[in-house]
């Protein structure tokens, strides 16, 4: 027992003063954390600011190859009507709608006329750049290279990164997001470029970091308790440590407090970046519940509908600014978006024509989950309240929904689109641990809490305080070990 007690001291120690440094920057930067994430290019910002595509424009355009495969886009951008084909692996392809001409790419002009349409304001300066930079540091960014990074005339200093292949917008960021990003997300994820963008690297580097640091945390939650029992007859909290020095006494005070939020922290984060084990929740089905429902395009069938009916049928419509070719519950379908990104108009194309549908009836939805679950059961209830794995605030989902609770190996649950039918979230066993261990224990996002958002963030604040002083505590006492150390 002594030397148990030996050897869990000696690696409580070791890997504290190896890690009280990343502990008070995980710690900090998950201040700014609570209030502030990575900038993101708004997709909402972006479809708002998309051309409308006139009756005579949907008219002219000319039908893609049937045997194109992939996910099919119709919009218009700098005055031209273009489809928008993504491929597998993110690869996309644009072709200008009218003669099928591919378009390479977009020029320095057409950039910063899309940049100006974007943001309202003139550009003051722009780079061309050929490889990615902090504000970009996920290697799918890659396809979209080169890249235009614009320099906004506004008081927010926006700087907008807008691809030559397909001309997006594709990052926005402001002052305020990049100092943000600096002192919160950045060191928080660990998110240096040179380390981001090699993902394997990174996911293992945060992993690794992440299990020391929980089996830093788990030996010294095991310490305080073993040492507390030594003082447990003490009156008060600020006498219950062994120790008299002032930042030994509180290391093990405060560490016995929050160490167990230290430890639920650092696990969460652990699991971020990697799966739940199968022996604490096995996944028992190759092809996923989701994967099952979720259909390719269908472009053999789809493209046959011609110009001129999607022109006709759409031709009382105002403010169309993106058509995108679908197939759901085997039909194939085009969703017409107007004035929200998140409410598409429905057609489906039976017979060569196009029915406009407002919404997909409980008998729909259960006949194509008999279809693809032959051989499992399942419910169908449309849900009007958010659960445990489903809420709406924030994320401009809908409500009702329909949950479709499939009885398989995997208690799989759907969560589907009343107007599109598409799947919006999805659950089996192994991912709800995941849920829990990552969004629960991480970020508090719990129901009750979710309702009441101030709570959250005060809660997290305080713990994070204290958090913050057991590290920073950890901290001072090495930097005192290392220098008895070096002046030995």
């Amino acid at each position: 027992m002594r030397y148990l007690k030996q050897l869990i001291i000696q690696l409580h120690s070791i890997l504290g003063s190896l890690l009280s440094l990343m502990f008070v920057m995980w710690f900090l930067s998950g201040f700014v954390m609570i209030f502030a994430g990575f900038p993101h290019a708004s997709k909402k910002k972006e479809f708002a600011h998309l051309e409308t595509i006139t009756d005579e424009e949907l008219k002219q355009l000319k039908a893609l190859p049937s045997d194109l495969s992939g996910q099919l886009i119709l919009e218009k951008r700098q005055g031209e009507i273009i489809y928008e084909l993504t491929q597998a692996r993110g690869k996309e392809q644009i072709y200008d709608a009218k003669n099928l001409k591919a378009i390479d790419a977009y020029s320095r002009e057409d950039v910063l006329s899309l940049a100006r349409l974007f943001s309202g304001s003139e550009a003051l300066s722009f780079e061309k750049r050929m490889e990615l930079d902090q504000w970009m540091p996920w290697s799918y960014c890659q396809d979209w290279l080169p890249i235009y990074k614009c320099y906004i005339k506004d008081e927010a200093h926006t700087h907008l990164y807008i691809s030559a292949v397909n001309g997006r917008v594709v990052q926005e960021t402001t002052r305020k997001s990049r100092w943000a990003a600096r002192l919160g997300a950045i060191p928080h994820w660990i998110y240096f470029k040179s380390v981001r963008l090699k993902t394997d690297f990174w996911l293992s580097l945060v992993y690794w970091i992440s299990l020391l640091g929980v089996l830093a945390s788990l030996s010294g939650l095991i310490l305080g308790f073993i040492r507390l029992k030594r003082r447990r007859k003490r009156a008060n909290w600020s006498d219950m440590s062994i120790y008299k020095k002032f930042w030994y006494k509180w290391h093990h005070i405060t560490g016995f407090v929050f160490g167990l939020f230290v430890f639920t922290f650092i696990l969460s984060g652990m699991v971020s970046v990697a799966e739940i084990p199968q022996f604490i929740a096995r996944t028992h089905n190759k092809q996923s519940a989701r994967q099952v429902w979720t259909q390719k395009f269908d472009s053999k069938d789809s493209l046959r509908i011609s110009a001129k009916q999607i022109g006709e049928t759409l031709s009382k419509k105002r403010d169309v600014k993106r058509i995108v070719w679908k197939t759901i519950l085997d039909k194939n379908c085009l969703h017409v978006y107007t004035h929200e990104l998140n409410s598409p108009e429905i057609y489906i194309l039976e017979n060569d024509s196009l029915i406009e549908k407002l919404a997909y009836s409980r008998m729909e939805i259960e006949n194509w989950a008999k279809r693809v679950y032959k051989t499992s059961s399942f419910s169908l209830t449309l849900q009007s309240y958010d659960d445990n794995y489903y809420h709406v605030s924030g994320l401009n989902r809908p409500l009702p929904v329909w949950k479709l609770q499939v009885n398989d190996a995997d208690e799989s649950s759907l969560y589907i689109h009343p107007q599109t039918a598409e799947l919006i979230k999805s659950y089996t066993t192994n991912k709800r641990w995941h849920r829990w261990f990552y969004k629960g224990l991480h970020s508090f996002d719990f129901p009750f809490l979710v309702k009441y958002e101030w709570l959250r963030r005060l809660l997290l604040i305080v713990l994070s305080l204290g958090g913050t002083f057991v590290s920073v505590s950890a901290l001072y006492l090495t930097w005192r070990m290392l220098r008895r150390k070096f002046n030995a």
